[in-house]
């Protein structure tokens, strides 16, 4: 209330694009005191509780504090912080998320429900509006670990490039690894009506390139590799120096830990 009384005096002798983006700034600094004014006001109420439970006698039931409360009064907040801890998202980031979260709601004059789930989903920017923005170049290679999804991801995007760009697509992949790999990817390839090369020891990814009529994507899947597998690092690198691709993408599962991906890019080998 302070700040947003001066704000009429403040605009004075300034231009109305200044005075409007000085408000605006005055406007989101209140909002975050107020947020802090309400995380010292929680800490208190909780030390409060803390030391009349540790006051009462043995035998009064105590009165116990929701773990996951950490400085927020007990709202919708409370239930957000508590899923971002247990996902084990840094704390500065945990407090970040929730008072740009309690800004923008404060600033919303339709008084609509924005879940935290869309609104986090909007701040979260991509390469492109479609799939099919990002390749960085006519050679793309995926790698990653097992299970996050590499040959189905591969096959939407030979799917986007064929059907909405009508572009001649080549579908390849390395992993003779996984049970049903190269049955799957086939599969795919037939379904859209494209080729397929799968690689062996005694063919060359060159080799199989030059069987076909100079395709205008060439999407390249390989097989899943554990971080700690140092013998499946260097194949990448082996795959890479063959291939030769223009574009290499690490695919993650969006919902893997965030130290787990950490270590992920930690022990990728030097692929640029």
């Amino acid at each position: 209330t302070l700040f947003r009384s001066a704000q009429p005096e403040i605009s004075q002798g300034m231009s109305n694009n200044d005075a409007k983006v000085l408000k605006e700034q005055v406007g989101a600094l209140a909002d975050r005191i107020d947020f802090l004014l309400q995380r010292l006001t929680a800490v208190e109420n909780m030390n409060m509780n803390m030391n009349n439970n540790m006051n009462m006698p043995m035998s009064a039931p105590v009165v116990r504090t929701n773990n996951f409360q950490s400085g927020m009064p007990v709202s919708e907040n409370s239930e957000i912080e508590e899923k971002l801890r247990a996902s084990e998202v840094d704390e500065k980031y945990i407090r970040k998320l929730l008072a740009d979260y309690s800004i923008m709601k404060s600033k919303d004059k339709n008084n609509r429900k924005f879940s935290f789930t869309k609104w986090l989903a909007s701040r979260i920017e991509c390469a492109g509006d479609n799939g099919g923005d990002a390749f960085g170049g006519k050679k793309v290679m995926l790698i990653g670990p097992t299970g996050v999804g590499k040959t189905t991801t591969i096959a939407k995007l030979a799917a986007i490039k064929k059907l909405w760009y009508v572009q001649n697509i080549l579908l390849m992949t390395c992993d003779n690894f996984r049970i049903g790999a190269i049955d799957q990817l086939k599969t795919f390839a037939r379904i859209l009506g494209i080729p397929f090369e799968a690689i062996f020891d005694n063919i060359s990814i060159q080799e199989a390139i030059s069987r076909h009529d100079d395709p205008d994507i060439i999407l390249l899947d390989t097989a899943g590799r554990s971080q700690l597998d140092k013998a499946g690092m260097d194949l990448y690198e082996n795959i890479n120096n063959d291939f030769k691709p223009d574009a290499v993408h690490l695919v993650l599962a969006a919902n893997m830990k965030y130290k787990d991906m950490l270590d992920v890019v930690e022990h990728m080998p030097d692929i640029p």
